[in-house]
């Protein structure tokens, strides 16, 4: 007790580095309570644990040590084995303190689900992204075999390119993730086998549906600028405009199956789908309602504001991205338009129509079903202001509503909405909510705000001409949402959401730090497995759980693991 090495340990995890020629050899020595190393020339111990160096568990069963490569002037990969799971540390020698751990447990990685690591072989060969020249960035990571009680698993890492990376996710949707035009989630019959999915609806189908809408239009968009005279449609790019075609035919029935004007639906589907909520008349909001437009179709209530974020969001970058006239095109930019423009005004129609009615609402959504305020869908002054129950929502809504109104009066050219934007700023100080946005109490962190602040800073700051200059506000409230509260989470979608609204700001008046190099990192580690696992808590410095409750009666993390690596957010 006491000693350099923590004494008596369950067992001992062993591991020798022999390191570049100049610099001494380092013993690994994984125990109960963390990493040492010794530098056996020097006889300097060194100890890696939770509390100094984000070891994300401490009780550790085997340790495969970093190799060095000769052609390259780093360090491998050092893999550790603990009793809940493996970690990795990425370009980490003996001496290197700031590479950060990633977590690996569950059967997303290993074997049944007991996460306990028997035994680590480092693969022979060529190390990391395989293939590629040798002043390729990513780290030099060997594969790994992993023994576990259960069975025994390869991993690699691989360099792929983002194109293909997406083009994975693009045939993940289509049919697994595909009901009636709606991109959701869907479950599975057996664990493990995607053959057995069964397709279900979501409270958020509209949000879902937008976000993915909204990487095809970017994806066709982004083709059809590239395009040259001499080049033909291509097949990528007429996949995209047909998944933009799809989807936001759906997204346009959200709104058609309620009936009401400017009100879209949660989700539809069929009579006598299963499984489905509550029906009409049951004394849940969230019910199910026979359409009177879409006969034999229903759809669900109290529509909540995630939903109108993702529409908002995909109808100001259709409105944004798709010309309304075009000259001196290239083939592909004409069948861009001509696609496409029919669906802009579709979208801008329907931007008008949300913001009108709720105009005439009195900054409130009103469910078609019992012809009152949803549970969610409030933006007025007496809720935001006024009621206690909604002060999380105070900032949030209040950004959210000055994004919708300015983008309503760019697109449509009505004034009205500029009106009303001014208004609720002057008499009920919407621009110091805004300002004041992501700003809760220290239990309850509620990580849907996220997606209810990034979709309506990037309408607003990045696809809304002079917005910035006319909202201040937002821009500080952006700033400071990202630097207090998101970055922190280390998401993929939100760092790369920054960085084109910070580029944006820098275009027109606003200079931001640069977020290029977090950004990168990110997507190259946004996981290629979309399925949920179940993982237990475990005691490591990169899960910090908040000691009160939050609304739902959860402890919540706090930690900086990555948020792609997490079970799940609320």
């Amino acid at each position: 007790a006491g000693g350099a090495v923590d004494w008596p340990p369950p067992r001992f995890g062993l591991g020798f580095e022999l390191r570049e020629q100049g610099q001494s050899p380092i013993l690994w020595v994984g125990g109960e309570y963390g990493l040492q190393t010794l530098d056996l020339d020097m006889q300097i111990f060194r100890r890696y644990n939770g509390a100094n160096q984000k070891l994300p568990y401490e009780n550790i069963t085997v340790v495969a040590p970093p190799r060095f490569f000769q052609e390259h002037s780093e360090p491998s990969a050092l893999w550790v084995g603990t009793t809940m799971g493996l970690t990795l540390r990425q370009g980490a020698g003996g001496s290197s303190g700031s590479s950060a751990w990633r977590y690996l447990n569950g059967p997303r990685y290993l074997p049944g689900v007991d996460g306990t690591i028997q035994q680590l072989a480092v693969l022979r060969g060529e190390a990391g992204c395989g293939g590629c020249s040798t002043d390729c960035s990513v780290p030099r990571t060997p594969s790994v075999l992993v023994l576990t009680s259960e069975g025994l698993a390869t991993i690699a890492v691989e360099c792929w390119t983002l194109e293909d990376k997406a083009k994975l996710f693009e045939d993940l949707v289509n049919p697994r993730h595909d009901r009636y035009g709606l991109v959701g989630s869907c479950g599975l019959a057996t664990c493990n086998d995607l053959d057995t999915y069964v397709l279900k609806d979501s409270d958020n189908d509209g949000l879902w549906t937008s976000i993915y809408t909204s990487s095809q239009v970017l994806k066709a968009a982004t083709l059809a600028k590239e395009s040259t005279n001499e080049d033909a449609p291509s097949a990528n790019f007429n996949a995209s405009i047909s998944q933009v075609q799809e989807h936001f035919a759906a997204l346009k029935k959200l709104f058609d199956v309620t009936g009401m004007t400017g009100s879209m639906a949660r989700s539809y589907g069929l009579y006598g789908d299963e499984p489905l909520g509550p029906v009409s008349g049951d004394t849940n909001k969230r019910a199910w309602y026979n359409s009177t437009t879409y006969p034999g179709w229903i759809w669900k209530g109290d529509t909540s504001s995630d939903e109108v974020c993702g529409h908002m969001f995909i109808y100001a970058m259709i409105a944004a991205l798709v010309p309304d006239s075009i000259s001196d095109s290239t083939p592909t930019q004409v069948v861009f338009y001509e696609a496409l423009s029919p669906i802009r005004s579709q979208a801008i129609q329907l931007i008008d129509d949300f913001n009108a009615e709720l105009l005439n609402n009195g900054l409130t959504l009103i469910d078609p079903g019992l012809g009152e305020p949803t549970t969610w869908g409030r933006w007025d002054p007496a809720t935001l202001n006024d009621n206690r129950v909604y002060s999380d929502e105070r900032g949030t809504n209040s950004v959210q509503l000055l994004s919708f109104l300015r983008n309503a009066a760019v697109v449509t050219k009505n004034s009205t909405y500029d009106d009303a934007a001014d208004q609720v700023k002057e008499l009920y100080g919407y621009g110091l909510n805004a300002r004041n946005a992501k700003i809760t109490t220290p239990g309850d962190i509620n990580f849907s705000d996220d997606e209810l602040l990034l979709l309506p800073y990037f309408a607003h700051l990045v696809l809304t001409d002079n917005a910035p200059l006319q909202d201040l506000d937002m821009v500080c409230s952006f700033s400071r949402t990202w630097m207090e509260g998101v970055a922190g989470e280390r998401s993929t979608l939100w760092a790369t959401m920054h960085y084109v609204i910070d580029q944006a700001l820098k275009r027109t008046m606003h200079d931001l730090s640069d977020d290029d190099e977090t950004k990168e990192e990110l997507l190259n580690q946004w996981l290629f497995c979309g399925g949920s696992t179940l993982v237990d808590a475990f005691d490591g410095s990169l899960v910090e759980v908040q000691p009160s409750e939050n609304e739902l009666g959860q402890h919540q993390d706090t930690g900086d693991i990555l948020s792609d690596e997490k079970v799940a957010l609320w």
